[in-house]
């Protein structure tokens, strides 16, 4: 049984199912999903949203594959065998490192992975059956609809603004910082001298900061009535985007991923977060196009 720790909000949780989409099918072994830190309330799950076999991991479940149950077997196996296994065969998996870490796809097929895992090789073997899973179940509301239409009339290009909490929280702000009004200037023009007749749709949890300072020479559109639990139609607007300007978040990571089309361009920032300069190199793919 393979079991991943989810956190986070759905961009997170996405790279976490991910890598254990892949190493499921890899042992041929069930995928069970921890959910229990969304009892802390900070963030919702929101997995539930797609098309994938959702078997939510039991405590007995968690139990079972990380042996921390306190039989005379489980003591002996956390003493005196796991110090010895090297970290990726140990029956609690923890992440080392931001960068693929090709260890990982070598776990036991009885393992709890805990970390983000962003990073596109862990599941690019896969990338047709993820692609399967994680449709969204529901359809589209009326409003959304309209929003949808129109995206598909127009040269779409979803471009994604994430304030919130990189600015309300210090500590956020000093690890990720925001996509400066330089950056998307840039990318902008960018993708404007590739693309015929552009229209912008724009995404944000701070949509009067775009209007304040973006000024976008192009036909634009704002959408900014997903909130709460339905933040993740955002998501599903902008993957049917043709082209995709993403901030340094993983939730427009997703938006961007998500849509299938292998013409599709995608601009991201070459600077993931203030203190780990190669951030970028590992979770943007090569293919996407770096400013």
């Amino acid at each position: 049984m393979i079991i991943v720790r989810l956190n986070g909000g759905l961009g997170n949780q996405l790279f976490q199912y991910a890598l254990g989409k892949a190493l499921s099918i890899l042992h041929q072994a069930p995928l069970k999903l921890d959910i229990t830190w969304y009892k802390k309330g900070i963030r919702q799950y929101e997995l539930k949203y797609f098309d994938i076999n959702e078997n939510i991991a039991t405590e007995d479940d968690i139990s079972a594959t990380t042996r921390i149950t306190q039989s005379w077997k489980n003591r002996l196996d956390r003493n005196l065998i796991q110090p010895l296994l090297p970290y990726y065969k140990k029956h609690i998996v923890e992440e080392k490192q931001f960068n693929f870490d090709p260890n990982i796809l070598k776990v036991n097929s009885s393992a709890y992975l805990n970390g983000y895992w962003q990073n596109e090789k862990y599941f690019k073997s896969i990338e047709a059956q993820l692609r399967k899973d994680l449709r969204f179940k529901e359809p589209l509301d009326e409003q959304n609809r309209i929003y949808s239409n129109l995206i598909s009339q127009k040269t779409a290009i979803s471009l994604h603004v994430r304030r919130g909490d990189y600015v309300s929280n210090s500590e956020y702000q000093q690890i990720f910082g925001t996509c400066d009004i330089d950056y998307y200037k840039k990318a902008i023009s960018w993708i404007a001298d590739r693309v015929i007749d552009p229209h912008f749709f724009l995404f944000s949890d701070d949509i009067p900061w775009i209007i304040e300072n973006l000024d976008i020479p192009f036909p634009f559109t704002i959408i900014d009535h997903n909130k709460g639990d339905k933040s993740y139609r955002d998501m599903q607007l902008m993957s049917l985007c043709k082209h995709h300007i993403i901030a340094n978040s993983t939730f427009s990571w997703w938006g961007a991923w998500l849509n299938p089309s292998k013409e599709k361009k995608i601009i991201a920032p070459k600077k993931w977060t203030n203190v780990d300069h190669e951030r970028s190199n590992y979770i943007i793919p090569a293919n996407w196009h770096k400013i």
